[in-house]
């Protein structure tokens, strides 16, 4: 991605663990999943994107903004036009494909969103019943950002146990936030427990490292 935005005139850089940059404004943000079998990638590109209309409609932490030391989405991001008015998106595109087979090889595969069928994941996507209709009520939330990202616990107690978590995280360490989720269901809500129940997760060292953060966190929260 960065050689193609550079060749189309831009000088664009990485920052941080998924975002691009040009002119010290982002313009791209990025998020991966990776288990044993598939690597999974997407991202986004500002080119001529209605700042007002995205801001509106996401719902961004504010401690991770305060983190990046900056007081509004608006002053982080950047339109591509903005830079270089001349661009377009199909010139972007055809130069993302060229430089993909660069770094891959030719051996690649660029599927029709038509052929692939993508409207139904569209109607399941966009219906009440995913958005809304599987929300349950939580009784008690709270989050923490760190380096590797964001993390948010909800739970749903019954008599000061959990029998419902939704752990949710922006890390890349998908599967260290999968075995949290498993780990802390169905144990009493005491820190102490939670703690001693995350120590025993089967992982590698860089999935320790995150969650010796979170048990950090949770030895000293007040709630």
């Amino acid at each position: 991605m960065l050689n193609a935005i550079k060749k189309l005139g831009i000088n664009a850089e990485l920052s941080g663990r998924n975002d691009i940059i040009a002119n010290g404004r982002k313009f791209s943000g990025n998020a991966f999943y990776v288990d044993e079998h598939v690597g999974l990638h997407h991202g986004t590109i500002l080119v001529n994107t209605d700042i007002s209309r995205m801001i509106r409609y996401l719902n961004v932490s504010k401690e991770k903004i305060i983190s990046k030391g900056i007081d509004s989405v608006k002053a982080r991001v950047v339109n591509l036009k903005d830079i270089k008015p001349e661009i377009t998106v199909e010139a972007i595109i055809n130069r993302l494909i060229e430089e993909f087979k660069n770094v891959y090889g030719n051996n690649i595969e660029i599927v029709d969103p038509i052929a692939f069928n993508i409207e139904k994941f569209y109607e399941k996507h966009s219906s009440w019943e995913w958005i809304y209709g599987e929300t349950p009520d939580f009784n008690i939330s709270f989050s923490k950002r760190f380096i590797w990202g964001e993390i948010e616990f909800n739970l749903q107690l019954e008599k000061g146990k959990i029998v419902k978590s939704y752990v949710y995280s922006d890390a890349i360490e998908t599967q260290v936030i999968e075995k949290i989720n498993l780990a802390i269901k169905d144990l009493d809500f005491n820190f102490d427990t939670i703690n001693e129940s995350l120590r025993n997760i089967d992982i590698d060292a860089d999935g320790k490292e995150l969650i010796n953060n979170i048990i950090d966190w949770l030895s000293n929260i007040n709630i």
